[in-house]
């Protein structure tokens, strides 16, 4: 899990802390294999950062 000492969450793509009430649609992202599918790690991102790696013309439910 991307936490500091505080407990708060990180995001993994810029490292830092993600707050709420300034990002309504930052989100939790479970990793797992597709033949699994048991998550197998927790990541966190901004939503900004998730957005502007994704392809062009991705759409994200937030739009």
């Amino acid at each position: 899990m991307s936490t500091d000492v505080s407990g708060k969450v990180m995001c993994c793509f810029c490292y830092k802390i993600i707050r709420l009430e300034e990002d309504e649609n930052a989100m939790r992202v479970r990793l797992a294999r597709l033949s699994d599918l048991r998550p197998k790690q927790e990541m966190y991102t901004h939503s900004a950062c998730l957005k502007e790696r994704l392809p062009g013309g991705f759409d994200v439910w937030w739009e």
